[in-house]
């Protein structure tokens, strides 16, 4: 179709110029050859009865008038106000007229009789039968025409043809409805099915694109058009329309082609120690990121684990992608660590060599936990035990190492004290060990497969102390117990021996 405006062509399935905007009006050619044929019919009968009227009234028998009854028609008035193609339904009834023509033949009869007359009431006769044929055919096409100009029994027809699937019919019918009130959605709706039906997709969004403008409020436009951009595999395109859809019901049709974009566990920042961050995100899909500035897209790393950040800046840029494979918006997160490497330990008590036992002390820190070893190895999270004051010094030979663990996990530099403790004592080693066992077997308790050893020395009241502990075998495990024994490295004699950690110190007491 040729748009009479601008001359563009203009595509199956639009109802307006796409180049100018001028509206396409739909006037069926066969509208123009009916009212052609009935004109010229009309003519054709008025000459013949014209014709034989005249020769009639030369021989004195009287004009058309006296010898055919008007036919009687409904005033004006009985369509009431009905708009210019919303006819009634029904035929004006003609049983007035019916009437008249049969007491006319019944007179025509009488008139045959005499010869005479026969020529005459001959023509008169066809000329009768010519306007009864004219009067029915004029009814008939006036009721055709009636009909294709009503928009109710159009639309049932384009009904009908669907329901039948003759898709190729609804769609000319369709178009027709259409033309006859344009503005009606049922029609262009059914247009657009049809097509779908006909597999001409292209067609069947035009007619759905144009309808949205006119009803961008219906959810039943929004899902003909996912259906149909689903058919050509056009994932922008629903993309788009999800964008502008603008009611709730509408919006939910979109689920499966909305992907939400990623979430971060801790925002944008400057940051004293290492983060960790984690991603997430609702829905089914993968989270794909970057951290090298770079655009995520679905050949970036896929997010599986939390992302470790440490010292410097960092950008993680992320996106989600669902199942559909439509994509989220990036989501970018910038980070600045700068770490505070804790304070080193100091070391109260220094390192060398003791006569007299000295509890090892190290001052209190502010920016985290002490952690020591006297293994050799480098204190760690792993390894390390944390330091509560105070620590007995051990027998012979030991070295502590010291370092501060922040709650990042960030160490200090690690510090280290070695020392070397040889009691003056009158009672040795083994002696003071076997004594605590004896001493507990008297007082009725079943140590005798209990293992005493002798590790640390303590000072107090003037005084040089063995520092005993007691283990016991726990399934195939030596297990240390909880009282601390101390022998006199004089006298031997036995004490308990209790953590005070108010003054940070031990308390003495009496074995039972």
């Amino acid at each position: 179709m040729i748009c009479p405006k601008c001359g563009t062509e203009i595509k199956e399935g639009y109802l307006y110029c796409q180049t100018c905007g001028e509206e396409v009006i739909m006037v069926p050619d066969y509208e123009v050859e009916i009212e052609a044929g009935i004109e010229e019919t009309i003519s054709e009968v008025a000459g013949i009865i014209a014709d034989e009227v005249a020769s009639d009234t030369e021989t004195g028998d009287g004009s058309i008038q006296d010898i055919i009854p008007p036919l009687t028609t409904e005033p004006a008035s009985a369509l009431g106000d009905t708009k210019p193609y919303d006819l009634p339904k029904e035929p004006v009834n003609n049983s007035n007229d019916t009437g008249r023509l049969e007491r006319l033949l019944d007179s025509l009869s009488e008139k045959i009789g005499d010869r005479k007359n026969l020529g005459p009431v001959l023509l008169i006769a066809a000329a009768l039968l010519m306007i009864v044929l004219i009067a029915w055919g004029t009814h008939k096409i006036v009721t055709a025409v009636k009909s294709y100009y009503s928009y109710d029994e159009q639309y049932a027809k384009a009904e009908e043809e669907f329901k039948r699937q003759e898709y190729e019919s609804v769609v000319n019918t369709a178009r027709h409805v259409i033309s006859i009130k344009p503005e009606d959605e049922k029609a262009r709706l059914l247009l657009a099915d049809s097509y779908y039906a006909l597999e001409k997709y292209d067609e069947s969004i035009a007619v759905l694109e144009e309808l949205l403008r006119d009803f961008p409020q219906d959810t039943a436009i929004y899902e003909r058009l996912l259906h149909n951009y689903e058919k050509e595999g056009d994932t922008e395109s629903i993309i788009r329309l999800s964008q502008q859809s603008s009611t709730t019901a509408a919006s939910a049709l979109f689920g499966e082609y909305v992907s939400d974009d990623p979430e971060f566990n801790i925002d944008s920042g400057s940051y004293f120690e290492p983060q960790t961050i984690r991603l997430m995100c609702t829905g089914n899909g993968s989270i794909y990121y970057t951290t090298d500035g770079r655009e995520p897209d679905k050949n970036s790393d896929i997010y599986k684990s939390p992302i470790k950040i440490d010292e410097g800046e960092t950008t993680i840029s992320a996106i989600h992608i669902n199942e559909k494979g439509v994509s989220s918006n990036i989501v970018s997160k910038t980070y600045t660590v700068k770490i505070i490497t804790p304070e080193v330990p100091r070391i109260i008590t220094q390192a060398g060599d003791y006569r007299t036992p000295t509890l090892i002390r190290v001052a209190d820190p502010d920016a985290g936990t002490v952690y020591y070893t006297n293994d050799g190895t480098d204190p760690t999270l792993d390894n390390a035990r944390v330091y509560e004051p105070p620590l007995p010094m051990p027998l012979g030979k030991s070295e502590y190492r010291f370092a501060i663990i922040n709650d990042s996990g960030v160490s200090s530099e690690v510090v280290s004290a070695k020392y070397n403790l040889k009691l003056d004592a009158a009672v040795d080693v083994n002696t003071a060990q076997a004594g605590v066992q004896l001493r507990l077997t008297a007082l009725g308790h079943m140590v005798l497969d209990h293992e005493f050893v002798a590790k640390y020395g303590y000072y107090a009241n003037d005084r040089s102390y063995y520092v005993v502990e007691e283990y016991a075998e726990t399934d195939g495990k030596k297990v240390r117990q909880n009282t601390l024994y101390a022998v006199d490295a004089l006298t031997g004699e036995i004490f308990t021996l209790t953590r005070n950690t108010k003054n940070g110190d031990y308390d003495f007491g009496i074995v039972i």
